[in-house]
C-alpha cells in the first residue's frame, strides 16, 4: 500500500465551498454595518448642518454692528439690499437661502464633505406677525435642498 500525502479534489472542493459560505455570511454582515454607519454619519452631518445654520441665524438676528455679519451677508451671500441690522432681520423674516459651502467656508461647520446643496433659514410664524413672531423659538431651518451621499 502506498503512503498518500496531500488532499483529494473532493476535500479541496468541500473546503472551498465552506469558505465561500463563511465569506458570504461575513460580507453581508459587514455590508449592512457599513450601510448603517453611512446612514448614521449622514444623520449626524445633517444635524450638525442644522445647528450651524441656527448659529448663523442667531448671528443675523443679534446683528451687532461691530460684527462683520452685515458685510458677510452682502458679499458672500449676495444680499446687496442689506444695509443695516433691520434689513438683516427683515431678510431673515422672509427667508435667506444659504449654500452649504457658505457654512464650510466661514467655518460654521468643519466636516460635511459628503453633503451638498442649499438650505433656507427663516422665522416661521404660525400665529401671524408681531413681536412674538420674531422670537428665536420661531426660527426654522428648511433642509430640503441638502443631500448627503
Amino acid at each position: 500500500m502506498k503512503n498518500k500525502k496531500g488532499f483529494t479534489l473532493v476535500e479541496l472542493l468541500v473546503v472551498i465551498i465552506i469558505l465561500g459560505i463563511i465569506l458570504t455570511i461575513g460580507y453581508s454582515a459587514v455590508s449592512s454595518s457599513i450601510i448603517e454607519s453611512r446612514k448614521k454619519t449622514n444623520e449626524l452631518a445633517l444635524a450638525s448642518i442644522k445647528e450651524s445654520a441656527e448659529v448663523l441665524a442667531q448671528e443675523i438676528y443679534i446683528c451687532d454692528k461691530a460684527s462683520d455679519i452685515l458685510s458677510v451677508l452682502r458679499s458672500d451671500l449676495g444680499l446687496t439690499s442689506i444695509n443695516n441690522c433691520v434689513d438683516a432681520k427683515n431678510a431673515l423674516m422672509s427667508g435667506i437661502s444659504v449654500p452649504l459651502d457658505f457654512l464650510k467656508t466661514n467655518e460654521y461647520i468643519i466636516k460635511a464633505d459628503n453633503c451638498d446643496g442649499d438650505f433656507i433659514i427663516r422665522f416661521d410664524c404660525i400665529n401671524g406677525s408681531g413681536k412674538d413672531c420674531k422670537k428665536m423659538t420661531n426660527l426654522k431651518v428648511f433642509m430640503e435642498g441638502i443631500t448627503c451621499r
